[in-house]
């Protein structure tokens, strides 16, 4: 940078920074600042926080998606130990050895014949034992007997421990043959999950109610779905159609009511299948629920989102650094992008105060668009001015130059009235008094032509003052001159300059049917175009030569009129253009013998 662009640039910084001083808050630079600024955070917040909840979705449904297949994990461990845990019971309870063994004699000592029945029946309990590693205890009890005989043993249901299974027998083996149940061990505690997935057949399992003489009795350890429980780091229960519950991680709640337990998930369990987040006691938790393939059993899982918790901070603390890094980004680009933009006002500003000189204050001004647009106001309303100043003194102008050419016009008229007047009156003896006629008719005229003192007056009234010099010139020439009006009522309210049908009338007249030895005809013709009102005015007199016409048409082409100069159709030309336009004013057109033609053309305007 040579040293020239260095003082540019320090004086361009010196600007803005007396722009700032003066302005402060109100500056266009502070306000450019922080509407780029909001223009740049808005966005970035929005998508932080679409990426933060995007994120948060994402994490619920991956979890309540985990979360659902471990439960259906544990739904196919399970279904399939109940499939083994009851075929295994039907397939023991169908030999003939258990069917029967309620009958036999259990008086010791024991006969032989029931000694080898106990045996086959311990047998083919060491046998089940032996090929399902699951199995946990098999035992057959005769209820009449109070007889217990287990895989190795037998004897008097007094020799064993059997309050963890017998009080659970008791209640409810009259109102069902068979059944499925969780227990627990007579060594644990109630607040502890079972132990055991035991299944209960009365036998005989073809006889009636009361032919029913003992039960036998088969559990599987719940040590190999010990994983699968483990994986469900919340709470898992099975409930029946009746929604009470079957498992639960605490033996105390068998038997109890779910809803009574997780009232907000309750409802949620009608369904078949669930995968839902619910709200329960301040936090947040993931509900899944699948149905048995194998019961009419349902598998619910109420699993709390705490130490997902821990996760979503970890990503709200890097959330939080990338708003804060965006936002230190976002002020350093605002900053920058505002001062580029403040470069093309800040001078402006100066060459204004320069235009203003030393002077000049820009203070009390709210910002530095509101001073340029002052300023260029000021200025635009000055060149209005002047302009308005240069219309009216052109305006002056026209109309002198007008009133000058209508001058010409008056004595030239007034002189030929008086004339005819004087001649009539010489020969006027006796009859009708046409003196008084022409006296009137000449004082209304008088009257338009002189006392009205606007020079654009509605084409009604030049139609008006045109009649009156008609009815003059009627009855001068005494029946020798028809006139036939076709004016369109449309047309008399356009504007037309005072005193411009007059000479053209007086020129047919004068010029055209005075000179002729036939019948006068003048027709006068008025109709509107699409941008502009015609007048044509025709005779059937003398005419004139091409050329002539010619010259007259080319005369009405120079400008101005100079003095002494003839006047009349030039003159009316002049004043139609001077006020309307080049683009109106007359046209003539004429043949030798047969008559003369005259067109005027104005615009169609009305003042307001």
């Amino acid at each position: 940078m040579d040293k020239a662009s260095g003082v540019k640039a320090m004086s361009g910084w010196g600007n803005m920074w007396r722009d700032f001083r003066e302005y402060r808050r109100n500056s266009i630079l502070v306000r450019n600042f922080l509407i780029t600024l909001l223009l740049l955070m808005v966005p970035l917040g929005v998508v932080h926080l679409l990426v933060y909840a995007y994120n948060d979705t994402i994490n619920r449904e991956e979890i309540s998606r985990s979360h659902m297949n471990e439960l259906e994990r544990f739904k196919d461990a399970m279904d399939n130990s109940l499939f083994n845990l009851e075929n295994l019971s039907l397939q023991m309870a169908s030999q003939t050895d258990f069917a029967s063994v309620g009958k036999g004699n259990f008086d010791f000592p024991l006969k032989y014949e029931q000694l080898n029945k106990i045996r086959r029946i311990q047998d083919a309990m060491l046998m089940a034992q032996l090929t399902n590693t699951s199995l946990e205890s098999i035992f057959v009890f005769v209820k009449d007997k109070q007889y217990l005989i287990a895989g190795t043993s037998g004897g008097n249901i007094n020799k064993y421990d059997v309050d963890w299974w017998y009080d659970v027998y008791r209640d409810r083996q009259d109102t069902t043959s068979s059944w499925t149940q969780f227990l627990r061990s007579g060594t644990g505690s109630n607040d502890e999950s079972p132990d055991f997935l035991a299944h209960f057949r009365q036998l005989p399992i073809y006889g009636s109610s009361s032919e029913k003489s003992g039960v036998l009795f088969v559990s599987f350890n719940m040590n190999p779905l010990k994983p699968f429980l483990s994986m469900q780091a919340g709470k898992l229960y099975i409930i029946d159609s009746q929604q009470r519950i079957i498992y639960a991680p605490q033996a105390d709640r068998i038997g109890s009511e779910f809803s009574e337990l997780e009232p907000n998930a309750a409802h949620a369990v009608e369904q078949s299948t669930v995968s839902e987040i619910i709200h329960s006691g301040g936090m947040d938790y993931t509900l899944s629920a699948v149905p048995s393939g194998y019961r009419d059993w349902q598998y619910v899982s109420v699993l709390p989102l705490r130490h997902y918790y821990a996760k979503q901070v970890k990503f709200r603390q890097f959330m939080i650094m990338l708003v804060l890094l965006a936002l230190v980004s976002s002020l350093l680009f605002a900053l920058v992008i505002s001062l580029q933009n403040y470069r093309p006002i800040s001078g402006i500003l100066s060459m204004l105060k320069r235009g203003e000189g030393e002077t000049g204050s820009r203070r009390g001004k709210l910002n530095e668009i509101k001073y340029i647009s002052s300023s260029i106001s000021s200025s635009n309303e000055q060149r209005q001015e002047m302009e308005r100043e240069l219309q009216h003194r052109y305006e002056l102008l026209k109309k002198s130059q007008a009133i000058a050419l209508q001058a010409q016009i008056k004595p030239h008229f007034l002189y030929n009235t008086l004339e005819l007047i004087n001649m009539k009156a010489i020969r006027m003896t006796r009859g009708k008094n046409d003196v008084s006629d022409m006296i009137l008719a000449l004082s209304r005229l008088l009257r338009l032509s002189l006392i009205t003192e606007d020079d654009i007056i509605p084409l009604r009234k030049e139609l008006e003052h045109a009649q009156l010099y008609i009815q003059l010139q009627q009855l001068r020439l005494d029946g020798g001159l028809e006139v036939i009006w076709k004016i369109n009522e449309n047309i008399l309210e356009y504007d037309t300059i005072k005193l411009t049908l007059q000479p053209i009338l007086e020129n047919a007249v004068y010029h055209g049917i005075q000179p002729s030895s036939r019948q006068g005809v003048i027709s006068i013709v008025g109709y509107a175009e699409a941008d502009a009102v015609i007048l044509k005015v025709k005779d059937n007199g003398v005419g004139l030569p091409r050329a002539v016409a010619d010259e007259v048409n080319q005369s009405f082409l120079q400008t101005p009129i100079r003095q002494n100069e003839s006047i009349g159709l030039r003159n009316v030309n002049q004043r139609i253009q001077l006020v309307f336009g080049s683009e109106y004013g007359l046209r003539l057109a004429s043949r030798e013998g047969e008559g003369t033609l005259v067109e005027m053309r104005l615009p169609k305007r009305t003042r307001e």
